[in-house]
């Protein structure tokens, strides 16, 4: 079964294209930013759900510990979980130019803080 961090991962990356449409940078980008980006970010999840069907009864997957650590992260990219990636897309460009594998299919999610993917098909 895949790890619910990967789905929730999913939700707040689209949640922040949004909110960084709207403001004009990444949800705490600048250290001052974080606490007043929180309620934005906040809204910007919500909406997503919205968007993905998953605003039902039941309670939000994306709590508030997950938007407050998102809005602390600040939009870093990290040079190991960049390193990862690379390795991943060449595989898959191999795979697509050899045709001796099957390639991922859609989405791929990569949790760095717990070593943790999935694939989803949206």
């Amino acid at each position: 079964a895949d790890d619910p961090s990967c789905a929730i991962l999913y939700i707040l990356l689209r949640a922040s294209q949004a909110f960084a449409a709207q403001r004009g940078h990444a949800p705490g980008f600048a250290d001052a930013d974080v606490e007043s980006d929180m309620p934005a970010l906040r809204l910007c999840v919500a909406e997503q759900l919205k968007r993905l069907g998953l605003n039902g009864e039941r309670p939000c997957p994306v709590s508030d510990d997950w938007v407050a650590e998102y809005c602390r992260w600040g939009g870093a990219e990290t040079h190991n979980i960049a390193s990862v990636l690379g390795g991943v897309a060449a595989q898959e460009a191999i795979k697509a130019v050899t045709r001796q594998y099957v390639p991922l299919n859609n989405t791929f999610l990569f949790n760095g803080s717990n070593g943790v993917t999935a694939v989803y098909e949206l």
